[in-house]
């Protein structure tokens, strides 16, 4: 199994924070559309300097192309709806996975 990690900051360029409804919607409208099942954290980011709420969203899936592009589609929808430099992506293989 690949585990991809999606790190997104709540920073707005205009001072002004992604709220927490915000990001609900976004994950209910743009992920689980995508993914039945993934792991949503609260965390802390740094960027350029500065300190950041920002949320981790673990997805474990079969490393398939089909599997990436929906990935990549995720991150450029959020980049694009808020207004964001980047997302954070992270892949590893994880070698025992067991529900």
């Amino acid at each position: 199994m690949k585990k991809t990690e999606l790190y997104f900051g709540t920073q707005k360029p205009n001072t002004l924070h992604i709220t927490e409804l915000e990001f609900k919607t976004f994950v209910e409208n743009n992920i689980s559309r995508y993914f039945p099942g993934f792991t949503v954290t609260d965390s802390t980011g740094y960027w350029k300097g500065g300190e950041e709420k920002s949320y981790c969203v673990m997805i474990l899936h079969e490393g398939i192309k089909v599997t990436d592009k929906l990935i990549e589609k995720i991150r450029k929808e959020y980049k694009e709806l808020f207004n964001q430099e980047s997302v954070l992506r992270i892949d590893s293989i994880s070698e025992s996975v067991s529900f």
